[in-house]
């Protein structure tokens, strides 16, 4: 995926963790965001609709696409795209991420909002607390608890996949509230304080 590639260098040449795009593919239209990481980087990808759906994938560090989908996933997306499942007009995920790439733009033009794409993550992974969107701080974890699988999305969506590991080893878990006002986003890199 080329010109997933090319948007990645630019979001590392331009110190951005996180990059959010519209786009139109065989007339349908698309949300997406991209999260990059150090080793392996996410896609969200969200239909444009009055139900939306979003699915996710994985992009390895050689950025191939994706030739496979979990069922839930796959059957959101043939539908959205109006494939039928017969043998003249089956959906292959490959096919459409190589050809979607070509709608990808190759330039950081915007940052999604962190409250927005916690939303998309906690929607897309089923996570629980899907209404705690909105970043309030840090928090030490006592001895016998440690950051659940849920809590390090979250924390890897606003700090990066270097960051994000490091306070997992540290036993660090963002802190999220469903209440807008709670928000504290001034506190996001404010993490090395309790390292």
């Amino acid at each position: 995926m080329e010109h997933l590639r090319h948007l990645h260098d630019d979001m590392v040449a331009n110190n951005v963790n996180s990059s959010v795009f519209n786009t139109i593919y065989n007339a349908h239209e698309f949300s997406c965001i991209f999260i990059k990481g150090t080793t392996n980087h996410q896609l969200y990808i969200t239909t444009v609709e009055n139900n939306p759906h979003t699915i996710w994938v994985t992009i390895g560090a050689d950025f191939q696409a994706p030739n496979h989908l979990d069922n839930e996933f796959y059957v959101v997306l043939a539908n959205y795209l109006g494939f039928t499942g017969s043998s003249n007009n089956r959906f292959y995920p490959i096919n459409f991420f190589e050809e979607f790439d070509n709608h990808i733009p190759m330039h950081h033009v915007a940052t999604p909002a962190v409250a927005t794409m916690i939303a998309i993550i906690c929607n897309a992974r089923n996570v629980p607390d899907a209404d705690k969107i909105y970043f309030v701080g840090w928090r030490k974890n006592s001895d016998g608890q440690q950051v659940s699988p849920e809590n390090y999305l979250k924390t890897l969506a606003i700090v990066g996949e270097e960051v994000a590991r490091n306070l997992r080893e540290n036993n660090i878990s963002s802190r999220w509230s469903d209440i807008p006002h709670d928000e504290q986003l001034h506190q996001i890199n404010q993490y090395e304080n309790i390292l």
